[in-house]
């Protein structure tokens, strides 16, 4: 399921705090005093520490340890060498941890209504789940919606911030607050007060890939087998042919990666699904007709379609022009490849796909509605 989040990320200056951070991707030793904010926690429960791989970290005051109870507005720290993980449980479950070596880091957690969480210098990894919609939000000066993502933001010294994705999507904003789309193994950094710069190819340290793989563990993994077929009579008729039938409209295909992208990705959903492809030339105009009669199951075209069907994006291919998914109406077998599509979007099989047939990252932003609905 696609989980729409705002989040604001608060660029605020770490040396505010006597603590020094390195620009991103620096392995530079950082020496910070571990100093925290007078204990200052609100009365509501938020989460509770799961662990603390080095003693070095705090929760406002007092020394961090495994089981202490969260509240709104404790600021969570770490010195240089030291490492805290903890869950918050208000409104969505997260997992985040935080002081990935060599970095210190500071982290105040749900500081008033609507905030959950401002990252204040240094790093921390994230990780969320459930089907609960939530908002982050703050007065920083990088904003991010998200879509269930594994994520890692840093603060550097000059108040710039990094955002790195493992799993997920992120849509970043500064000043501007024009979104910039970051996908899986894609990072983005925004300027203190400015707008995020390119989106670049991740770099990811060893304590960053220790992270990812501690946090991954935590929250479920999509499923990519075959789905029951429920209500669905659609679903129903496709179990019952054992095969997939995808109406393509290739008379609109000049480029051959276009069809080849289509065929690769539905052939490897049948594999999954343990069925046979079956792919049929239908026009645009026809596809309605066709969905209809039951003679195609899924349409794939760039024609308008109908609204008395049920259409998402898909692709954009090499001429960028939109491809698009269209299917008759069927609750269940339209929320099933939804489901799919974004799940291959969101582990990168998408992004795997796209690039051994184009030589080229996919384009995001024509897939926006689909992953921030």
């Amino acid at each position: 399921m696609v989980e729409r989040i705002s989040l604001v990320l608060l660029a605020a200056g770490a040396l505010t705090f006597g603590v020094t951070v390195p620009s991103s991707g620096s392995t530079t030793s950082v020496q910070a005093a571990l100093s925290c904010a007078p204990a200052s926690g609100g009365g509501t429960t938020v989460g509770s520490i799961t662990s603390v791989p080095s003693p070095e970290a705090k929760v406002d005051s007092s020394s961090a340890f495994t089981g202490k109870r969260l509240l709104n507005r404790n600021m969570i720290c770490t010195s240089s060498t030291g490492q805290v993980k903890y869950k918050l449980t208000r409104s969505k479950t997260t997992y985040c941890n935080s002081g990935t070596p060599p970095h210190a880091s500071k982290v105040r957690l749900y500081p008033k209504a609507g905030v959950i969480a401002e990252w204040v210098s240094g790093w921390t990894w994230c990780n969320t789940g459930g089907g609960s919609q939530v908002t982050y939000s703050s007065s920083g000066r990088a904003r991010m919606k998200a879509s269930d993502p594994l994520f890692g933001v840093f603060v550097a010294r000059d108040r710039s911030t990094t955002a790195k994705v493992a799993l997920g999507f992120l849509d970043v904003s500064g000043r501007s607050e024009k979104g910039v789309i970051v996908g899986p193994g894609q990072e983005v950094t925004a300027p203190a007060g400015g707008d995020p710069g390119d989106v670049r190819t991740i770099d990811l340290t060893s304590g960053d890939r220790e992270t990812i793989d501690d946090l991954q563990a935590l929250v479920p993994s999509p499923k990519f087998g075959r789905p029951s077929a429920g209500s669905s009579a659609v679903l129903a008729q496709i179990y019952s042919r054992k095969a997939i039938r995808v109406g393509f409209d290739a008379s609109r295909a000049n480029d051959p990666r276009t069809s080849a992208f289509v065929k690769g990705y539905f052939t490897e959903l049948a594999k999954l699904w343990k069925l046979k492809p079956e792919f049929l030339t239908v026009r645009g105009s026809s596809a309605s007709a066709e969905l209809a009669s039951g003679r195609i199951d899924v349409a794939i075209t760039p024609a308008a379609l109908p609204t008395r069907l049920d259409v998402f994006p898909f692709f954009g291919d090499a001429r960028r022009l939109l491809w698009r998914i269209g299917l008759a109406r069927d609750a269940d077998w339209n929320a099933v490849l939804l489901s799919y599509v974004v799940a291959t979007l969101n582990t990168a099989r998408y992004a795997a796909s796209y690039q051994s047939i184009f030589r080229t990252g996919p384009p995001y932003k024509p897939l926006r509605p689909l992953l921030f609905p």
